[in-house]
């Protein structure tokens, strides 16, 4: 912490509850928005919980969807953005970049059966060339436009033997 922010005169409110964005705000507040630590529920019955700035989602936080998918990673202006994992009700997971609230960029992707992907995301979608390799081993390499399988490719299962 630098001197001049331990002497500021800024005033933080102590814990507080309040109607916020259609739900219910439990954190630390500045300036009448949500500032710090926090946690906001939503008529639908999502949740996030985590860090807060200007009040809007910044910083690391857990977002629980009403479906019972999850999000877990980090947030800027109110969108997930950066990396973290999205944990499906399904039993799927990703583990992406996102930006401004999209997949975008390198990303894995495990499906509930243990099957492996790895490839890259455009715009929350699978695009470009993805790897799968499957519980036993057999792997594949599949292009995708824009969430579309374009093409899928059985790879030689014993070219690294030798």
């Amino acid at each position: 912490m630098q001197e001049a922010e331990r002497n500021s005169q800024k005033k933080w409110s102590p814990v507080v509850e309040m109607k916020y964005r259609g739900g219910i705000y439990n954190g630390r507040c500045q300036g009448g928005l949500p500032e710090g630590k926090g946690r906001v529920s939503f008529g639908d019955g999502s949740v996030y919980n985590g860090m807060w700035r200007y009040g809007k989602r910044s910083g690391l936080g857990t977002f629980y969807f009403s479906n019972g998918d999850v999000f877990q990673g980090s947030w800027r202006d109110d969108a997930m953005h950066g990396k973290g994992w999205l944990y499906f009700r399904t039993g799927d997971r990703w583990f992406v970049n996102f930006w401004k609230g999209k997949a975008n960029g390198e990303g894995r992707f495990y499906s509930k059966l243990g099957d492996v992907f790895f490839g890259h995301f455009k715009d929350g979608w699978r695009h470009g060339h993805f790897l799968c390799i499957n519980v036993n081993a057999a792997r594949c390499l599949e292009i995708w436009d824009e969430g579309v399988l374009v093409s899928r490719k059985q790879l030689d299962s014993d070219a690294g033997a030798g």
